[in-house]
């Protein structure tokens, strides 16, 4: 069907409430987010066994950091560590790593771990922060796990390197990688 030039205004209207239409959530996503907003035990059971898991595995994996003398700030949630390898400037600096992304980018060249700089989350260009998603292991399997643990004990080291280690090996790589240009 064509429409007359003078009403092109009709198409491009009709456009955005197509794109509007088209582009929203589907209904199967908006039915399961209701039911998840509403809860029941099933869902509590979940998410309290998720966050065991993402406890266990952000303290390890800033432990590590901490420990090497990277500075990281424990997270409370999330799946996500903010580390500042500002300590390792002086080292950084003299292999020309004077920015987030140019760290970013050596150690996803030397080590395979990737990582996003701080400036593409508002820090400055210069910067050496990263910030690290935890989620290169298998959920299921952790999840699985994690019930068989009773509720009254932490996740431990054990648990992690069984289950959640990809990350915590990642972060021993970065460790390693740190030790070998200081």
């Amino acid at each position: 069907l064509a429409i007359p030039s003078e009403l092109s205004w009709i198409r491009d209207a009709l456009a955005v409430v197509a794109s509007e239409t088209f582009s929203s959530v589907s209904a199967p996503v908006q039915h399961a987010a209701v039911a998840a907003f509403q809860g029941n035990a099933e869902i509590a059971d979940y998410l309290q066994h998720s966050r065991r898991v993402m406890s266990a595995l952000l303290s390890q994996c800033a432990q590590i950091l901490i420990d090497a003398g990277v500075q990281c700030a424990m997270a409370e949630g999330g799946f996500y560590l903010l580390p500042d390898f500002s300590g390792f400037e002086h080292e950084l600096h003299r292999r020309d790593i004077n920015s987030g992304r140019a760290l970013a980018q050596q150690l996803l060249q030397d080590t395979g771990v990737a990582s996003l700089p701080g400036s593409e989350f508002g820090l400055p260009e210069e910067s050496l922060v990263l910030r690290i998603a935890l989620v290169d292991f298998d959920g299921e399997a952790a999840l699985d796990a994690c019930e068989e643990h009773a509720m009254n004990k932490p996740l431990d080291a054990d648990f992690s390197r069984q289950f959640i280690n990809r990350p915590i090996e990642a972060m021993e790589k970065i460790v390693s990688w740190l030790a070998q240009n200081s």
